[in-house]
This record gives structure tokens, sequence and C-alpha cells, in this order.
């Protein structure tokens, strides 16, 4: 089968994973789209991981805005959240297919705090909700920790559930193909 068509497959099945994850209930902060961008950036070339990396995040943004009137679907946060997806891409465009396994783990780890750092200094920024002072820097920091925490408890999940995937699937796969062609 076709390497780019392999690729644009498994792309199509993480933005709509990413898109689906994104409406349906759950914890705060809670998804994958961390996760997805890396991987999307491992998987593709920048141009097409920006691409498929944007298109997860405004189709996301617009249902969910849609399901839930009360959320603006784009505003100034767009700049800030957008900007740290696509920094992730990068990070993935760049390190490719040297860091698999544990150590995506641990760069998707990397890129859950830096995602975290980034937004939350535009919340600090842009939001109104804290005063443009250290304290309320600090403030803002301080109270957006549990969705640090539970940013990188679905980095660790959604890490697992790919490299799985990638490694365990293929694996079976071949074992049921072995048994069956005998």
């Amino acid at each position: 089968m076709n390497t780019s068509f392999n690729i644009n497959k498994k792309a199509t099945l993480i933005i709509c994973a990413g898109i689906l994850t994104k409406i349906i209930p759950h914890f705060p902060n809670f998804s994958p789209e961390i996760v997805f961008a890396l991987y999307l950036g491992i998987r593709s070339s920048k141009g097409l991981a920006w691409m498929y990396i944007l298109l997860m995040a405004i189709v996301s943004d617009i249902l969910f805005g849609w399901q839930n009137p009360a959320y603006s679907s784009f505003g100034n946060w767009t700049i800030f959240t957008y900007s740290a997806l696509l920094a992730i891409g990068w990070i993935g465009t760049t390190i490719k297919k040297k860091v698999f396994g544990v150590a995506f783990m641990w760069v998707s780890c990397a890129a859950t705090i830096t995602y975290w750092l980034w937004t939350n200094f535009g919340v600090w920024l842009i939001a109104g909700i804290y005063p443009q002072t250290l304290t309320g820097f600090v403030a803002c920091y301080t109270l957006a920790l549990p969705f640090l925490a539970n940013s990188l408890a679905a980095s660790f999940a959604w890490c697992a559930i790919i490299v799985a995937c990638k490694y365990y699937i293929p694996k079976n796969k071949l074992k049921h193909e072995a048994y069956t062609t005998r």
C-alpha cells in the first residue's frame, strides 16, 4: 500500500479522534490534542503537520462552540493555543522517528508543560481575569495547576494508546495473518 496514503489515513483517524474527544464530555484539559499534535509532527512533513493540527483545532473549536453557546470558538486566546499546538507539531517534525515508546511519553510531557506555560501566559496577559502584576501572574499559574495535572495524565494515557497501537496491534495482526494463511 502507498505510504503517503497510510499516513493520510492515520492522520485522518487522529484528526477525527481529536475532534471527537474535544466535543464529548471529559475532564477539563484531559485531551489528546497535545499528544496528537506531537505525533502528527513526527509522522508528517512540517506543512502537512501544521495543516492537520490546525484542521483538528479549528473544527473541534467550532463544534465545541456550537455545542456550548457560552463558549467562544475563537478569541484572543486562539493565538496562544494554536501557536502552542503548531510549535509542538514543529518539535515533532524536528525529532521525527528518533523518539518513540517511553521517550515519546517524556517528550509529550515536556510538550504538555510547555503548552501549559505558554497558554497560561496568554490567559494572564489577555483574558482580563488576573491583574497584570506579579501577584496576578503567580495566581494565574497557581490556579491552573489542576489543569496541568489533567493534561499530564492525558498525555500519559494517550501516549500509551498510540504506542500500543504502533507496537502491539501490528504484531498481533501479523500473527493473525500467519495463522489464517496456513
